[in-house]
């Protein structure tokens, strides 16, 4: 049997999700033949790799290396994953884009989903700008709950734990983001 190693690298929206240990972040430890498939899921920050030293866009990448996985899972939509970085630039955040540049394409795959009406088709360069129709029902839903003034309460708990995950996202090293437990944040 054959034993795969992945890679998922997940985005920081209001949820990330890391389970991989400093030892495994940075240096993987050799697992014995099990047959078993072992994953590693590594939270991206979106644009905080920018400006947080201690957790760069060279970090993402290095570490990816360093894993060396089979298959790397990327938040790309299957249909955008073979796309050329023009088009990613319109939709998703640089280490998404560099993914598909710095690694074999036969290692990607892309695993976002922006509801039914998107599927099987490549998005706009508006597709997140306004009222586009093209934008998943959750997409537009989530508008109207932002824009809804009875929810302004409840909404405000939320900013709450948005900042909570922006400070974190701001200081963190990929293995105290990794560890941090900031996914039990919004859980």
């Amino acid at each position: 049997m054959m034993k795969y190693k992945t890679i998922l690298a997940a985005t920081l929206l209001l949820l990330s999700f890391g389970c991989a240990t400093t030892s495994t972040i940075f240096n993987p430890a050799p697992q014995p033949e099990t047959g078993k498939t072992q994953v590693m899921l590594l939270a991206t920050l979106h644009g905080y790799h920018k400006t947080n030293p201690n957790y760069t866009y060279s970090d993402v990448y290095e570490i990816i290396r360093k894993y060396n996985p089979d298959v790397i899972g990327v938040e790309i939509r299957p249909e955008d994953i073979a796309q050329d970085t023009n088009y990613l630039k319109q939709v998703y955040p640089l280490e998404m884009r560099q993914i598909t540049v710095m690694f074999p394409k036969e290692k990607l795959v892309g695993f976002d989903w922006y509801g039914q009406e998107a599927t099987g088709k490549l998005l706009t360069p508006d597709a997140f700008k306004g009222a586009n129709k093209e934008l998943s029902k959750v997409k537009l839903l989530e508008r109207q709950m932002n824009a809804d003034t009875t929810l302004t309460d409840k909404m405000a708990m939320i900013a709450v734990l948005v900042k909570k995950m922006g400070e974190l996202a701001s200081t963190s090293t990929p293995a105290q983001f990794n560890n941090s437990g900031h996914y039990e944040l919004t859980s």
